[in-house]
């Protein structure tokens, strides 16, 4: 995935003109190297597998030398900065669109209600619930979110449209005295079922699935970010995230293509928040620079500001690493 984000900024480079000085995959020694005789770029495979870079001429120094990342106006320099996060979105959309059409996804389905409630007199266990009062259900963060929240919602009544044996239907249920309508969101009331739709409308959620999920990722980093959500909640370095991978394997291919197209996702959203050495933190200090005519800071510190932002995210993603294999 990062591979894809740095090509990204590689093709957009290309496209307008800048001098690239190496494109690599990983970090550390290199084990492989390859010079384009003609361009003089350097492609290169590096030791340490947690990353990569795309290396513009000048790209962290004063000078404006001919295809230098600096001598180009602010606005090609944006479009190159902002092309790594582009190709992140682009990538889980386009997969996203390509298998889960196929593939189907997750809803609910009933299995039992609460005894002599509106749910139990309207419906049957094994009904699929595809939508609450017109609004479609996408179990993306939890298995009940949607439902939990739109039913919570809702006025006196709820229409649910389902999915019977095959037959679409919609059935009105009535809140009882006790608040609730008779669905159960625990264990042996409900289960999530892979379900399938015709292909122009598993495309279209397909789409809609990849900006809920990006939703849902904006959120989730901003409480991280601001200490709202604490480390229990799952949060995992680069080799927690390749073992969570590593088991998902067993799980079949239709987790293994949601959980790349959440990484991709992830990648991009984490990539445009403001922060310096991030995508996000760059493009702020050229568009000021395009508002104001000149750079807000020199080179030489946004390179030191950028360097030690980097070294702290690094040592955070060790840092969550170590605490995900301890008490994860």
């Amino acid at each position: 995935m990062i591979t894809i984000h740095e090509f990204g900024h590689y093709i957009a480079g290309k496209a307008l003109g800048f001098k690239i000085n190496e494109f690599a995959i990983g970090f550390g020694p290199k084990i492989f190297s390859r010079t384009n005789k003609k361009s003089g770029e350097i492609f290169s495979v590096r030791a340490l597998p947690l990353g990569g870079y795309c290396a513009f001429e000048e790209e962290m120094e004063e000078g404006t030398g001919e295809g230098s990342f600096n001598s180009k106006p602010p606005w090609k320099r944006l479009i190159v900065v902002l092309a790594g996060v582009a190709f992140n979105f682009m990538f889980g959309i386009i997969l996203a669109m390509a298998f889960l059409p196929f593939m189907g996804e997750s809803q609910l389905q009933t299995l039992d209600f609460a005894e002599n409630s509106s749910a139990s007199q309207v419906m049957q266990s094994g009904d699929i619930i595809l939508k609450v009062d017109g609004k479609s259900l996408y179990l993306i963060d939890s298995a009940t979110s949607d439902l939990t929240k739109y039913m919570g919602r809702a006025d006196e009544d709820v229409v649910l449209t389902i999915d019977r044996g095959g037959e679409i239907m919609d059935v009105t249920l009535t809140r009882g005295e006790d608040g609730y309508f008779g669905l159960k969101a625990q264990e042996g009331y409900m289960k999530v079922v892979n379900y399938k739709v015709a292909y122009g409308e598993g495309l279209l959620r397909s789409l809609v699935y990849c900006f809920k999920t990006a939703g849902i990722i904006i959120v989730l980093l901003f409480k991280l970010l601001t200490f709202q959500l604490g480390l229990d909640s799952g949060v995992a370095g680069t080799v927690g995230t390749i073992s969570i991978m590593s088991k998902l394997v067993m799980l079949g291919f239709d987790v293994i293509i949601r959980m790349i197209v959440l990484i991709s996702l992830n990648l991009a959203v984490f990539n445009l928040f403001p922060i310096p050495a991030l995508d996000g933190g760059r493009a702020v200090l050229i568009a000021l620079e395009w508002i104001f005519k000149k750079p807000v800071i020199s080179r030489k510190a946004e390179a030191t500001i950028n360097f030690v932002t980097m070294m702290i995210l690094f040592a955070l993603v060790i840092f969550f690493d170590i605490y995900f294999f301890a008490f994860g």
